[in-house]
């Protein structure tokens, strides 16, 4: 395929087969869970919302959370 064939993932923008696209993200995106696996925030009190890379984080500190 040529580089035309490819298209850049709205997330991660990586370059990636346009066939591999999956609900708009490239695989590796589209399999990330983002629910929280704890009730609560690794950095507060609050109940977490999201999960990101193994870390749950409440809408407050998903502000300033950089991974």
């Amino acid at each position: 395929m040529s580089d035309n064939d490819k298209v850049e993932c709205p997330e991660c923008h990586e370059e990636v087969e346009k066939d591999d696209i999956v609900m708009g993200l490239c695989p590796t995106c589209h399999e990330l869970d983002d629910t929280p696996t704890s009730e609560y925030c690794d950095y507060c009190p609050q109940e977490a919302t999201t999960n990101i890379c193994g870390t749950d984080l409440c809408d407050d500190c998903l502000e300033n959370y950089h991974h």
